[in-house]
């Protein structure tokens, strides 16, 4: 298989996408959208899907290559959580002990002391009070912003004067923007 960049497969899984999974109409939209670029096989795209499913990335699965990775998945995890509230003073050398053995760990698992560490310490340390944070400003979605642009328009055909202070309480008499909504926010919508 050829080696494409990241920009290019995420570009080829966005026009699988837009084909619906077809590989075949895939590749005539990806030569038709990048000319200037390699077409792929059409199995390309069926197989940069299965990836990015299965593995989360683009780059293929290789078998016994590489590092290998880090089993931490939730159950795992739970068992590791549930020896600390058994014995909360256990140090992490002696669960991993008390979980897997070190062959078990090694082989089956793949997991390291240290993922084990960082598991337990971030479940059992404590939790800073983080200050709440202020109500966000409203997001105007794109219909809203369509109706706010078709309300100006409709003054501006009228010839009728208008401020932004009568403007923003006519779009709020007409519940084309929330009652929250600023000056400032529909100020910078219109610019």
């Amino acid at each position: 298989m050829e080696r494409f960049s990241n920009h290019e497969l995420a570009d080829m899984h966005m026009v699988y996408g837009a084909a619906q999974g077809n590989g075949r109409a895939a590749q005539r939209i990806y030569a038709a959208t990048y000319p200037l670029r390699q077409t792929p096989n059409h199995t390309i795209f069926a197989n940069i899907h299965r990836r990015l499913s299965e593995r989360g990335r683009f780059s293929p699965y290789m078998d016994g290559g590489g590092r290998q990775s880090e089993a931490r998945t939730v159950i795992t995890e739970e068992n590791i959580l549930e020896a600390v509230a058994q014995n909360p003073r256990t140090s992490t050398h002696a669960i991993v002990a008390e979980l897997r053995p070190y062959r078990r760990v090694a082989a089956a698992l793949r997991m390291k002391v240290g993922t084990v560490h960082s598991i337990v310490s971030r479940s059992t340390r404590p939790r800073r009070a983080t200050p709440p944070t202020p109500p966000a400003q409203p997001v105007l979605v794109s219909f809203t912003v369509g109706a706010i642009r078709r309300h100006v328009h409709t003054k501006f055909a009228a010839k009728q004067a208008f401020t932004l202070t009568s403007l923003t309480g006519n779009l709020k008499e007409a519940s084309i923007i929330p009652e929250s909504t600023s000056k400032i926010s529909l100020w910078r919508l219109l610019h």
